[in-house]
């Protein structure tokens, strides 16, 4: 009977370990965003920290967590099949500005929501979309600056990653033909004709907060 009640016991423990194994931390926030991984950091009434299962880090202010549970792991991809066509096209907007001239990380977020052939929602409005930002600075003969910005992926409203698709570039000004028209200028005055176009920059690429970027689409 004993050996019995120890085999149970045993089955219970078993299943109970495996359940919580196939837990993971989940974060909802206000916006509507879902983000699944595992909290690496929290301070009470301040800030959430969360790893997701590709390795990326986000840090949430609790203001803007709605909630935080455990759920069942989401082991299965989205599959790109369930998508609807008619909004495979999405845009994203600017939440803060980027220039090339500092190193301030951009935020840059889906714009509209995006269903699934079944009417669901896909993607939500405001979730942060993974991108590649090369900034070039200005410099010196003329040379504006630039910010090339490609989309990687954005989270699903189930945690998973869509990859996307799309590019989007801002270049400043070019001034070349102005710095030596200035070098020449000041050349004739201060014998140095060439230390002024040297020195003239061009413009800064700015790209201002709430633009929309719209020639992004999802991969197939």
């Amino acid at each position: 009977m004993q050996k019995n009640l120890l085999f149970v016991f045993m089955l219970v423990f078993a299943f109970i370990v495996k359940a919580q194994g196939n837990l993971e931390e989940v974060i909802y926030l206000k916006n509507g965003s879902v983000i699944r991984g595992t909290i690496v950091e929290q301070i009470p009434n301040q800030t959430v920290k969360i790893q997701t299962k590709d390795g990326n880090v986000f840090v949430y202010n609790f203001s803007e967590v709605e909630k935080i549970t455990k759920e069942e792991n989401v082991t299965s991809p989205v599959s790109s099949n369930n998508y609807n066509t008619s909004s495979s096209l999405i845009s994203a907007k600017v939440i803060s500005a980027i220039s090339s001239e500092n190193n301030d990380e951009a935020v840059i977020a889906i714009n509209n929501d995006v269903y699934d052939n079944n009417g669901k929602l896909l993607i939500k409005a405001g979730t942060p979309i993974q991108c590649t930002i090369e900034k070039k600075k200005r410099k010196g003969v003329g040379k504006e600056g630039s910010v090339a910005i490609t989309f990687n992926s954005v989270k699903s409203v189930n945690g998973e990653d869509i990859l996307l698709s799309g590019n989007f570039k801002k270049e400043g000004e070019n001034l070349q033909s102005k710095a030596l028209g200035v070098g020449l200028g000041v050349g004739l005055m201060l014998f140095t004709p060439m230390l002024a176009y040297i020195a003239k920059k061009g413009e800064a690429a700015i790209i201002p907060a709430d633009t929309v970027i719209s020639n992004i689409s999802i991969k197939k």
